[in-house]
């Protein structure tokens, strides 16, 4: 039988109506969220298309010939500053040698073995005692690590002939570049 009263329908409770609306607002918070982000996307296509065709316009096939071209130029220097900086030079030798020179020497040739920093010296002497003090004065620079003396004779007209080998300091040669270059280029 059917009932003539009607009854209350049963209202579901206040938390499940707030977990409904809850659960509607974060549907709908993810829905427009993933519109802006693809929309964003699409936008950043754009801006980043655009920055490249604006990047890609704004070097002319010369600018990137003249910026190889610097390079080339600037590795030439570099290797030229490396090669200049192991160079040795005998400037300082000579220079050494003719402040250290006996008045009564002279010295008629010489040969230089560079990867040793050997010296051979051909010389004369009014006699055997100026060959001494030269000899002992290049002893006494710290410049010249070692010295032999070999072939020594008198000529005709009495005066000494001798060779000598010095061992050289290797500082002595090379020349002091890398601390110029770097100087230069911190004060610019």
């Amino acid at each position: 039988m059917e009932e003539i009263i009607p009854k209350p329908v049963k209202k579901p409770s206040s938390i499940l109506v707030a977990i409904f609306y809850v659960a509607i607002a974060i549907i709908v918070v993810l829905v427009l969220s993933y519109v802006c982000l693809i929309d964003s996307e699409k936008k950043s296509k754009i801006i980043l298309s655009n920055l490249e065709e604006s990047l890609a316009g704004s070097i002319t096939l010369e600018e990137q010939r003249l910026e190889r071209e610097v390079l080339l130029y600037q590795r030439k220097i570099d290797d030229f500053t490396l090669l200049l900086a192991s160079h040795e030079s005998l400037q300082d030798f000579f220079k050494l040698l003719e402040e250290s020179s006996h008045p009564n020497v002279w010295f008629s040739g010489f040969s230089f073995n560079a990867s040793e920093h050997k010296l051979n010296l051909i010389g004369d002497a009014l006699n055997f005692e100026s060959a001494e003090q030269q000899i002992n004065m290049f002893r006494g620079l710290n410049e010249i690590l070692n010295t032999r003396l070999s072939n020594i004779a008198i000529k005709k007209d009495a005066t000494i002939t001798f060779s000598l080998e010095l061992s050289l300091a290797p500082e002595l040669f090379f020349i002091k570049i890398i601390d110029d270059v770097e100087t230069t280029t911190t004060t610019d």
